[in-house]
């Protein structure tokens, strides 16, 4: 988690990808790009909204997809997915704000402004303040959260015996998503900051979840004694480094790229879960390169 979080923070994947060098010169072009497109939408809510306030929604949406997992939450089972950006830029990071961290805050309020017009049963999206102990940027950034629910609940249902081992023998779906949703708890207390909850929330699977969980307990000095085989917690932590690779490469590559995390590229599961996320990205690029895209999503969002 924490070593997604960092990259998601760093690289100039707008710029990377789009090949825009001025931000400037793109702002005349897809405003008279989004008002042709967006209104001729269908999805009947958005005669509430302006033209300014389309483009700004249409914008909004269009950079999850690229810069977060988002589409894999809405058009596909991954239960969440999240994008995290700077509020207060740490020193070390300021020469590249300019390229990866546009005001998204903005255009979420623009979202926030009309969701509960929209009626969006299925899905949650929130931006919250991240508030973390393993993070030297706490409170430096903002996540922006969708859960599926349907998918989240599947999930938690599957390993109700593990997150109420994890969190409390009276933790429900219901739970979990009242108190997420009430916007009183960030996500990171919800889920006690577990790295396997985490993981397999996010879609990673159990086996890579548990690996990385594991990975993170060593390094974190909770993990008291190595697992049989092992000597020591180091000649485990060296294993489990070896053993973990990125699940992807696109990153810098395909527009809409697969979900990043660690895994273990050799075992079943990951290899069903790149298939499954194959399948699942082709139906995102469609809907990316839709010129009705921000219907599209606006009615998967009421679906």
């Amino acid at each position: 988690m924490a070593i997604i979080q960092a990259i998601l923070q760093f690289v100039p994947i707008a710029w990377l990808k789009k090949n825009v060098k001025n931000k400037k010169t793109r702002v005349l072009p897809c405003l008279l790009l989004g008002a042709f497109f967006l209104t001729s939408f269908s999805f009947p809510e958005t005669s509430l909204l302006r033209v300014n306030e389309r483009v700004e929604l249409n914008y909004f949406f269009k950079f999850l997809f690229q810069r977060s997992e988002f589409g894999y939450t809405l058009f596909g089972q991954k239960p969440m997915s999240f994008y995290s950006y700077f509020i207060k830029r740490p020193p070390e990071c300021l020469m590249f704000a300019n390229f990866t961290d546009p005001k998204i805050e903005k255009h979420y309020l623009t979202y926030d402004k009309y969701k509960d017009k929209f009626s969006f049963k299925n899905y949650i999206i929130l931006d919250q303040l991240c508030i973390s102990n393993k993070f030297p940027t706490s409170r430096m950034v903002r996540d922006v959260l969708i859960i599926n629910k349907r998918a989240f609940a599947a999930a938690v249902d599957e390993h109700l015996s593990l997150f109420k081992e994890k969190l409390g023998q009276t933790v429900c779906v219901d739970s979990l998503l009242r108190a997420i949703e009430s916007g009183k708890n960030v996500l990171f207390d919800v889920l006690n900051e577990d790295e396997l909850l985490w993981g397999i929330l996010l879609g990673y699977g159990d086996h890579n979840a548990e690996i990385y969980a594991r990975r993170e307990a060593i390094k974190d000095g909770k993990a008291t004694a190595p697992v049989l085989g092992y000597s020591s917690l180091e000649k485990e932590l060296d294993a489990i480094d070896d053993l973990l690779v990125g699940f992807t490469h696109e990153y810098f590559i395909d527009l809409i790229s697969l979900p990043m995390f660690m895994c273990d590229a050799n075992h079943i599961e990951t290899q069903m879960l790149k298939n499954k996320y194959r399948q699942v990205q082709e139906h995102i690029h469609v809907v990316y390169d839709s010129p009705d895209f921000l219907d599209l999503v606006l009615r998967q969002l009421k679906s």
